[in-house]
């Protein structure tokens, strides 16, 4: 039925409460990404996976990861910035292989590792602050 009165990506919430029209509007827009993304037909938001990274993937998870990241998308050499902290988190920390990852001399690696600990406000040695820099890279598609 509702193939014949859309035409192209649509996506469809849970069933929700007037008061919860917020929730079930942020379900339909990424069950419309995803339907975007595939074959351009009907996704229901009860058909996606679930999990931390598909509560992220939201409007307002993309909203906090952008936020999160801001200090350095800011900076003129913010996706190398960027690709630098996903290598560094990839690798879990270990310099080497997170430089030959990028290609790049490890103390090159070093300084932008560095540059990008001056700018977020959060401490990289901290595993649940590294773990919501790693969650906001992957809903930005980053990497």
């Amino acid at each position: 039925m509702i193939r014949e009165v859309l035409d192209g990506p649509a996506g469809v919430s849970e069933p929700v409460a007037y008061a919860d029209l917020d929730t079930g509007l942020a379900e339909a827009e990424r069950a419309r990404s995803v339907a975007r993304e595939g074959d351009g037909g009907v996704v229901r938001a009860g058909d996606l996976p679930g999990g931390l990274l598909g509560l992220a993937e939201t409007p307002v998870g993309a909203r906090m990861a952008e936020d999160l990241l801001a200090p350095l998308t800011g900076q003129r050499t913010g996706a190398e910035l960027l690709s630098s902290l996903r290598a560094y988190l990839a690798s879990a920390g270990r310099w080497d292989a997170a430089a030959e990852s990028l290609g790049v001399h490890r103390h090159t690696l070093r300084y932008r590792m560095t540059r990008i600990r001056d700018l977020l406000p959060g401490d990289l040695d901290d595993p649940d602050y590294r773990a919501e820099l790693w969650v906001a890279l992957r809903v930005l598609g980053i990497g």
